[in-house]
């Protein structure tokens, strides 16, 4: 990634080089701009779990990525005060860039035809594939939500599966000969959106999904111990239940017991954005550029 990104920076000599989020393919495009002095905006900056092991290896790329980058587009306040906190100038809260993609999704007609197998029952949407989570603690949620899904008829769960044989070798394990779940190859994007647009609670450990179901009010139960969306906590539609499977089993039970949960928890929030954080990025880089269109100065 790396040398491929050089050897594009080399043919294109932008003035500044966008990275968004925090995988590893991100870092290694941050250091290629940075080994050629081409300034670096950071766009999804500041997002922090304070522990460079949860999740992994994304949180160690954010700070890294953080670190180089001369401009940070912040999704939120707090993400914002971290960065500030750790002494990173031209910072600038724009709200999340998910947020524009899944109304974009909502808006374009696109349909999930996996939806068809509901069959009137209510959609519960499960994801999981953090690295941190492999294992024991994979297995022990995916067994909470089984255990669960066993005692409702009313439900049917849809589980698209990640790639990686350690998570699909733990979800047939866990779901074998279970009637009401379909488990099935990763969904475009737009299909996706639409699926948890519809969704009557979801289970996952996934980062941009606690985004989505905030600006959607889906109610979500989130499979992890730490996260660094901390915005997510003070909302009324997710809740923190980490892994065990008494845990989760019984937190789903209690929600399927009681419509005034339901209720308290289907509260949509713009924290995250409100769908034009594009739009506020290109006008603050067409800015900058009016203003001082130098390249990054390497030092001597």
């Amino acid at each position: 990634v790396r040398k491929g990104a050089k050897q594009v920076i080399s043919e294109l000599s932008p003035d500044i080089v966008a990275v968004h989020g925090d995988t590893s393919t991100a870092l290694g495009c941050t250091l290629a701009a940075s080994e050629m002095c081409v300034r670096i905006a950071h766009i999804e900056a500041g997002l922090r779990t304070f522990d460079c092991r949860s999740p992994f290896p994304e949180e160690f790329n954010r700070v890294a990525i953080d670190g180089l980058a001369d401009i940070h587009f912040a999704p939120t306040k707090i993400a914002a005060e971290n960065l500030i906190k750790e002494g990173r100038k031209s910072v600038f809260t724009v709200g999340n860039t998910v947020i524009d993609a899944l109304k974009d999704s909502l808006s374009s007609g696109v349909y999930a035809p996996v939806l068809n197998e509901l069959d009137g029952r209510k959609l519960v949407l499960v994801t999981t594939h953090r690295r941190e989570n492999l294992g024991e603690k994979m297995r022990s949620s995916l067994l909470g939500i089984r255990d669960a899904l066993c005692e409702r008829d009313d439900l049917f769960a849809i589980l698209p599966a990640h790639p990686n044989p350690r998570v699909r070798d733990v979800v047939q394990e866990v779901f074998k000969n279970i009637k009401n779940i379909k488990i099935c190859e990763p969904l475009p994007m737009r299909e996706f959106h639409v699926l948890l647009s519809r969704a009557f609670v979801v289970f996952s450990d996934s980062g941009g999904i606690q985004e989505e179901a905030a600006y959607l009010g889906v109610p979500l139960f989130l499979m992890r111990e730490k996260t660094e969306r901390r915005e997510c906590l003070g909302l009324s539609n997710v809740e923190l239940v980490g892994w065990q499977r008494e845990v989760i089993k019984n937190e789903f039970l209690a929600f399927l017991n009681s419509s005034a949960r339901q209720e308290g928890m289907r509260v949509p929030s713009t924290v995250f954005g409100d769908g034009h954080s594009s739009e506020k990025i290109v006008r603050c880089l067409l800015d900058l550029l009016k203003s001082d269109n130098r390249g990054r100065v390497c030092p001597s």
